[in-house]
């Protein structure tokens, strides 16, 4: 087998993240011509270049300098550090529920309302799957949302004056801090490995086995960080097809 080289690494890391040549050399800070001979290995490429791409993606420095696996730098996580960042993710999840309740709309017409996004979209964002994008929080603040509110519950629900809601620098700075917190990273699915019982079993990006569950009681959805052996009973107490899940027990080592 072909060793692969960095290009080759270069271009599985852009089409992971669902890049263009352009934006990835935009967030790393080079020339797009620039990127692109690194990526056809025309061009040795400088270490301030390497230290960038590991900063921007987190990748692991190994696998970028020698493709030794995993693709990103493994972490673990406190219990304290792993409460806060479930926390506010579910806080936002919840929060965008209320606000979109408030307005008397349903996913439907939200998601028509803010352009025409996938109403599966509106869905995951409620459940905490997903967090909503730079884009989608724009659009979201044009409808009258308080984003510091959406964000993290300080302030009122609705903005007074387009000044209070729109501060671009604000949202960037609360997203910035989610992502030093490894939110985005921990409880963001890189893949779904099954869904059953109003539960949701999945794969974050670095390789970690999650589950999320509705709690009636208390109408908020939580999300476990499970090991392998109880990812792989639960995927056997749904009953889920054995072709489905099995590779990925194959594969992964969490």
């Amino acid at each position: 087998m072909t060793e692969m080289k960095l290009g080759e690494r270069l271009k599985r890391l852009r089409e992971h993240e669902g890049l263009t040549q352009k934006q990835i050399a935009q967030k790393i800070g080079v020339a797009t011509s620039t990127y692109q001979n690194y990526e056809r290995n025309e061009r040795e490429a400088t270490e301030s270049f390497l230290t960038r791409v590991v900063s921007n993606f987190r990748v692991s420095e190994r696998w970028l300098l020698s493709g030794v696996e995993p693709m990103f730098a493994q972490q673990e996580f406190s219990e304290e550090e792993m409460k806060e960042a479930k926390e506010m993710m579910n806080g936002i999840a919840t929060r965008l529920k209320q606000a979109r309740e408030a307005l008397g709309l349903t996913q439907g017409k939200l998601a028509d309302s803010i352009g025409g996004v996938p109403v599966t979209t509106i869905s995951k964002y409620e459940v905490g799957l997903i967090k909503p994008s730079s884009e989608m929080l724009a659009k979201l603040a044009d409808m009258g949302l308080n984003i510091n509110w959406l964000l993290s519950g300080v302030g009122p629900m609705f903005a007074r004056d387009k000044q209070e809601f729109s501060n671009e620098e604000e949202t960037n700075e609360m997203m910035k801090e989610m992502k030093e917190m490894n939110v985005i990273d921990t409880f963001v699915p890189a893949l779904v490995v099954g869904e059953a019982d109003g539960e949701i079993l999945f794969i974050n990006r670095r390789g970690r086995f999650f589950k999320q569950s509705h709690v009636v009681e208390e109408d908020f959805y939580r999300i476990d960080k499970v090991d392998r052996a109880e990812a792989f009973l639960w995927c056997e107490e749904k009953r889920l097809s054995p072709s489905d899940y099995l590779p990925l027990f194959g594969i992964l080592e969490c």
